[in-house]
């Protein structure tokens, strides 16, 4: 599989990698940056938390996008704090287009929404 270059200039071989994110990594925004941080290196994939507190991201792109994808996500902004990024190689889905959350129950993501306002905005009293 291959995909174009971001200028069109060529081609690009696509690989994937699952990447287990440790630190504090949930309930402080942590997906959404991924998120944003995907798209802006034409990464498609999925993040989702998971119940031992890491982070499971699975990427596909060229090896020069996941690489500055992940030197990116290592850096990521306070609150966030990553300790440590589990890398391992995996094959290549054609059903991933996109970049996407994979949410967690309704409540679930209510107590993340909280907890991510709590961590950004502290106790204003």
């Amino acid at each position: 599989m291959s995909i174009k270059s971001r200028k069109g200039q060529g081609t690009s071989d696509v690989i994937a990698r699952v990447l287990l994110v440790e630190g504090i990594v949930q309930g402080v925004g942590f997906r959404s940056y991924v998120v944003r941080v995907a798209r802006r290196f034409s990464i498609s994939g999925t993040v989702q938390n998971l119940n031992n507190g890491t982070v499971r991201i699975v990427v596909q792109a060229a090896l020069e996008s996941l690489e500055n994808f992940e030197r990116e996500i290592k850096n990521a902004p306070e609150p966030i704090v990553v300790d440590l990024i589990t890398s391992k190689e995996t094959r290549v889905s054609p059903r991933l287009k996109h970049f996407s959350i994979v949410t967690g129950s309704l409540a679930r993501e209510m107590m993340e929404g909280s907890d991510t306002m709590a961590s950004l905005f502290g106790d204003r009293h």
